[in-house]
């Protein structure tokens, strides 16, 4: 009998990345589901009411699926997203960080290590305890950085600038907004693209995954 040497390590985000891929799949799905869905029900309305153009309920109605398709639907189904994907960000870094630690046997752990965010941490931690640079290219690392920044403003900000006196936040997503063109802001309210979130899934993913086949091959 043949037998099977399976590497199983790290397998659990291979996984999670692969279930988020497809729930991308699906919530753009179901975003024009209940667009559609929505948009035939006013038509109903309409046509029942008799109402045109000249009616105040007519254009209540145009503005709501205004409102459902630039605004309320990619809120409330992409900004979950940016969330669960930097949560698998963390994770994935982590359990690697502290396994490359018990395999070298140092003393220093992920956990002692200070920094202005998370981000700065785990890469001074693979970068200078384990020998092991992580994010090297700058291109990629901004990437991270984004998808950080844009997770806390969701988590902690409910996904608003409307603070006038945090500066900082409203620089950094209309930096985002002259960069890609697939940031965009409602009011006060961050809007993210398809585009965008397709865009940095892939990128995140294949570094992820680059990290975990190194980590693999050397340990």
């Amino acid at each position: 009998m043949t037998k099977l040497n399976l590497d199983l390590r790290f397998v659990e985000f291979n996984s999670e990345l692969y279930a988020l891929d497809n729930y991308i799949s699906f919530v753009e799905d179901k975003i024009k589901s209940l667009l559609k869905q929505r948009e035939s029900e006013i038509k109903a309305e309409i046509k029942k009411n008799n109402l045109t153009p000249d009616d105040a309920l007519y254009a209540l109605y145009k503005l709501e699926i205004n409102s459902l398709n630039n605004r309320f639907l990619p809120k409330y189904f992409r900004n979950p997203i940016i969330v669960t994907l930097w949560a698998i960000v963390e994770t994935c870094l982590k359990s690697i960080a502290e396994y490359i630690g018990e395999q070298e046997n140092k003393k220093l752990r992920f956990k002692d290590i200070r920094a202005e965010n998370f981000l700065l941490c785990i890469k001074k931690y693979f970068e200078y305890v384990l020998n092991f640079p992580i994010l090297s290219d700058q291109k990629i690392y901004n990437k991270f950085y984004e998808v950080m920044k844009l997770r806390h403003l969701i988590v902690h900000n409910n996904g608003k600038i409307s603070n006038p006196k945090d500066a900082g936040n409203i620089k950094f997503i209309k930096d985002l907004m002259n960069k890609y063109k697939t940031i965009s802001l409602d009011f006060d309210e961050i809007i993210i693209s398809k585009k965008y979130i397709n865009v940095s899934f892939s990128i995140i993913r294949i570094e992820l995954e680059n990290i975990i086949n190194e980590t693999k091959r050397i340990y």
